[in-house]
């Protein structure tokens, strides 16, 4: 029996299914934390600054979301066109491939976001006279907050 009509190569894996059920869990995600309360459990970025304020929870999340969006939305398109286009379905591993990377420069991008956010509330901090010489002090200050 040939696998060709449900777009599968010679190893028997659907490469375009797969990307399609990961793009779609990705931007799923993505929703998820755009709507998600301050919390351990839920969002994209727990780190003690989103933690400690719900704007700064929110402005990241969102920013997150937006930026698998632009990165995920595209490829899921791109992704659909070629399953039609590739009769010899050869493409479909590539396009993981770059999936992977847009998966990787999604987490470079918010990594550098939450580090510059993080400098300017520590700055933020420092202005108002709250020092923090040790993490366990700026960690025992974010457990303060009311979000435990």
């Amino acid at each position: 029996m040939s696998f060709a009509f449900f777009g599968m190569n010679e190893g028997n894996v659907n490469w375009y299914l797969f990307n399609t059920i990961f793009i779609l869990f990705v931007i799923v995600l993505a929703i998820i934390a755009e709507k998600s309360k301050r919390g351990f459990l839920v969002g994209t970025v727990l780190t003690s600054m989103t933690m400690s304020d719900e704007e700064k929870w929110k402005k990241v999340n969102r920013f997150r979301s937006t930026i698998a969006y632009i990165l995920f939305i595209p490829l899921l398109i791109i992704n659909t066109i070629f399953y039609f286009i590739d009769k010899e379905k050869k493409y479909g591993p590539i396009i993981a491939s770059v999936i992977a990377v847009a998966v990787l420069v999604d987490f470079l991008i918010v990594t550098i976001y939450v580090d510059i956010l993080e400098r300017k509330w520590l700055l933020e901090q420092k202005r108002k006279g709250i020092q923090f010489p040790n993490l366990k002090a700026y960690f025992q200050m974010c457990l303060k907050e009311d979000f435990i």
